[in-house]
């Protein structure tokens, strides 16, 4: 975990942002730190929320006010290949987010924010999420992706 922590601040200097410190929310919080690029640490915040709110929904079967499309996958070498993607995301420690940022080359109508988290193990792998909100500020789409962390 080190060394997934030591990237993501590495990169958050390295493309001008900042570490950041979430504050408190009403029902789902977000973790207490991690870093940012290219978005402001209120947006940052909003953004780990609906993704929070998103996955308890699913867990205590709370219909969401928008279907969205949910998938998971990872390099077949990985175990996490055979994992359902539903399984995967409500899995996902969202206390272990190391890095929040928009995906500033999609050319859409739609926000895309890249989220890494920690798979909180020993050889460093991390999950990449990716989520499409639509302008209601409802979640279109969540893709999760397992592997090694950046620059692979």
């Amino acid at each position: 975990m080190k060394l997934i922590v030591s990237w993501a601040l590495a990169g958050a200097v390295l493309m001008g942002g900042a570490p950041a410190v979430a504050g408190e929310q009403v029902g789902v919080t977000a973790p207490s730190t991690y870093a940012v690029n290219f978005i402001e640490r209120a947006e940052a915040a909003s953004v780990l929320q609906l993704l929070a709110k998103t996955q308890d929904d699913l867990r205590t079967g709370t219909e969401p006010p928008f279907p969205y499309d949910l998938s998971s996958g990872s390099v077949v070498l990985y175990d996490e290949v055979a994992v359902a993607p539903r399984d995967a995301f409500l899995a996902l420690d969202l206390d272990k987010v190391a890095l929040v940022q928009p995906d500033r080359n999609v050319n859409s109508v739609l926000k895309v924010y890249d989220i890494t988290v920690s798979a909180g193990r020993q050889d460093s792998r991390i999950w990449k999420v990716r989520m499409w909100v639509n302008g209601g500020g409802n979640v279109e789409k969540i893709d999760l992706h397992f592997g090694p962390p950046a620059p692979f």
